[in-house]
């Protein structure tokens, strides 16, 4: 294993803060990308959870279990838990504690994204941090949050989300504020990790943001999560919380792999729409769609 790692430029443990926790982050330094270093945290503070890479073998035999070794898939044994990928990806598995502290990606040495190269490399380090999204999920949701699919902005100091199903215009809406109100800023085009903080409803920004390019490590109390669906007119009107939240959990990343944690990311839902303003906006891609969700939302 130390062979295989001595390939990559390691650096001394770097830690971030994100959904308000500090992470140590061990890993190979060409895994941590730009945006992920925005979230750098210099404060004193130890890691509450540990991120670190190995290369051991692949846990499980394929031929062994009847050759059912299912993908995206948990296998519990003794303290230690597996997430499964292939034996074939870039990381196999993901192994980590019951605490939900520790964690390890396992880098697949025989796979022939190690046989070098640019796309190698990029698909790679693309499959690092698709199974550090999912540990960040789970961590989410083991605090008692959400991993929301959504744009949000910035704005009047808080943070309101846009959620809707993929291409149906989440980040066309959140563009469309930062042109038409003033003072809106894109915080992120794709997600959102939202959890209680103090008992308020928080938006904390990933260090992920899909293709849209929108980053911004931001912390920011939740004002209002709005459902988009394109429609012939421009309408917003305020959901209930059996509404809110029958709109809320399918638009939220859950850990389905694990039940325990699915079960509090449906409890974290419920409360979630019970707590924050929750709107259904039918629009059109245009300015007046802006005006007219913002004026509802804050014309009180």
């Amino acid at each position: 294993m130390f062979l295989f790692l001595f390939v990559f430029k390691v650096k001394n443990m770097i830690k971030v803060k994100i959904a308000g926790s500090v992470v140590g982050l061990d890993i190979p330094e060409q895994f941590i990308g730009a945006d992920m270093k925005k979230f750098e945290y210099c404060g004193e503070s130890e890691p509450e959870i540990i991120i670190n890479a190995e290369a051991d073998p692949f846990p499980f035999d394929k031929n062994g279990d009847g050759g059912n070794i299912k993908i995206h898939s948990l296998r519990r044994i003794g303290a230690n838990n597996y997430y499964l990928f292939s034996e074939h990806d870039g990381v196999t598995h993901i192994k980590f504690d019951g605490g939900y502290s520790r964690f390890t990606l396992n880098l697949n040495r025989d796979a022939d994204l190690f046989a070098g190269g640019a796309r190698a490399n990029k698909n790679l380090f693309e499959a690092v941090n698709s199974a550090m999204r999912r540990i960040f999920i789970m961590i989410v949701a083991e605090k008692g949050g959400v991993c929301l699919h959504s744009s949000a902005v910035k704005i009047n100091g808080g943070a309101v989300c846009f959620s809707a199903g993929s291409g149906v215009g989440k980040t066309t809406h959140a563009n469309l504020w930062r042109e038409y109100i003033a003072g809106a800023e894109i915080i992120n085009g794709d997600n959102a990790y939202l959890l209680f903080k103090n008992g308020e409803a928080t938006f904390y920004g990933p260090p992920w943001c899909g293709t849209s390019g929108d980053c911004v490590n931001a912390e920011l109390i939740l004002s209002a999560v709005v459902f988009l669906e394109q429609a012939i007119e421009n309408k917003l009107s305020r959901l209930d919380t059996p509404e809110a939240f029958m709109r809320l959990l399918p638009r939220c990343f859950a850990p389905t792999w694990d039940n325990d944690l699915y079960v509090k990311t449906v409890g974290a839902a419920e409360k979630l729409a019970g707590a924050a303003e929750c709107y259904f906006m039918k629009c059109l891609p245009d300015g007046a769609a802006a005006r007219v969700c913002h004026d509802g939302i804050y014309s009180k």
